[in-house]
């Protein structure tokens, strides 16, 4: 999941139809505030992803907040 604001985070809701995972594993999330900024050899982690807590699958949707200039996954268990 991607939010491309440079200022505003994006709250999305993640409806699954049809089979639903068990439950979230793992949320990870990659931002920073410089739209152009790299990991260099003099800064190797500027940019590291960080662990989210997971919400929950409630009634087949789940809901997270992409912050502004990142890029965000979702790692989820089958039932």
């Amino acid at each position: 999941l991607v939010n491309r604001s440079l200022a505003k985070a994006l709250p999305t809701t993640i409806a699954w139809h049809g089979h639903l995972p068990e439950r979230i594993t793992a949320v990870r999330q990659l931002s920073g505030i410089d739209p152009k900024a790299a990991n260099r050899f003099d800064q190797p982690d500027l940019l590291v992803p960080e662990e989210v807590t997971p919400s929950l699958v409630n009634g087949g949707a789940t809901t997270v907040v992409l912050p502004p200039l990142s890029f965000t996954t979702i790692v989820t268990t089958d039932a």
